[in-house]
């Protein structure tokens, strides 16, 4: 699978969703909306989706921890081992339903 033309279209799609005003999961649902339109073929789709959608790479991000992968490992490893160096990372941060704001922990 090309990991170069699978973290292109993946950060593109996201950047579009990120300019609609989109945010969470719904950039997600843009993406896949969208997918098809990229010229990928199926591994590179999947993998776009990998990227892009929910389950992504996502570091952990606990207050005073180790840095470390919390999810995404491999996909980052693959992508480094065909020169990747810009991809798509995802972060948990929970908002206050009531605000609309992030809850700091």
């Amino acid at each position: 699978m090309d990991w170069r033309q699978a973290a292109e279209a993946a950060i593109r799609l996201v950047r579009q969703a990120q300019a609609a005003g989109l945010r969470g999961e719904r950039i997600s649902d843009y993406a896949i909306e969208r997918l098809d339109d990229q010229g990928l073929g199926d591994r590179e789709q999947d993998a776009v989706l990998a990227l892009a959608c929910t389950g992504g790479i996502e570091p952990n991000t606990e207050p005073g921890a180790e840095w470390r992968y919390f999810e995404g490992q491999h996909r980052v490893a693959a992508q480094l081992d065909q020169g990747v160096r810009q991809t798509v990372v995802q972060r948990w941060e929970p908002f206050d339903p009531a605000t609309g704001l992030p809850i700091r922990q």
